[in-house]
């Protein structure tokens, strides 16, 4: 099925009227009556049924939104995420457009709970390197611990 949008040769934000007006110059150049192709008439009258009503317009529009299931076979199932300075970015949730590194900086229970998560998934070895990476970092700012004991208490 072709866009019905181009059928009509009209934009997707346009107006009914401008949808009207598309369809009834249409059908004056393509009407079997006036020498015009039926086939050209059926595919012109389906894209007025559709886009002449704002309710059938919603769902057509709505439905070109959704991707197919074949593309997306499970709901859990991302692209890859995009990278920024050797980290993934995240397209989704309250972090949207933060690397891992940046959510483990500020939030680092968050990265633990996407690792979790099915939309995580694809993330989890990512997510367990750029943690431990974290944790170095720490430990690295702890004060070091003393084996020896202060000569005070050696008496």
């Amino acid at each position: 099925m072709s866009d019905l949008y181009t059928v009509l040769g009209v934009d997707r934000s346009a107006d009914p009227q401008a949808i009207r007006t598309a369809y009834r110059a249409l059908a004056r150049r393509c009407h079997p009556d006036s020498g015009g192709d039926q086939q050209a008439m059926i595919l012109l009258n389906e894209a007025w049924h559709i886009l002449g009503d704002p309710t059938r317009r919603a769902a057509y529009d709505a439905a070109r939104r959704i991707p197919s299931l074949s593309a997306n076979p499970s709901p859990t199932a991302r692209q890859p995420a995009a990278h920024r300075h050797g980290s993934s970015v995240l397209d989704f949730g309250r972090y949207e457009g933060w690397t891992l590194t940046q959510i483990a900086n500020a939030d680092d229970d968050y990265l633990v709970w996407l690792g979790r998560t099915p939309m995580g998934r694809p993330l989890r070895d990512e997510i367990q390197s750029v943690l431990e990476a974290r944790n170095e970092q720490l430990a690295a700012l702890r004060p070091a611990v003393s084996t020896r004991q202060p000569a005070w208490s050696r008496r």
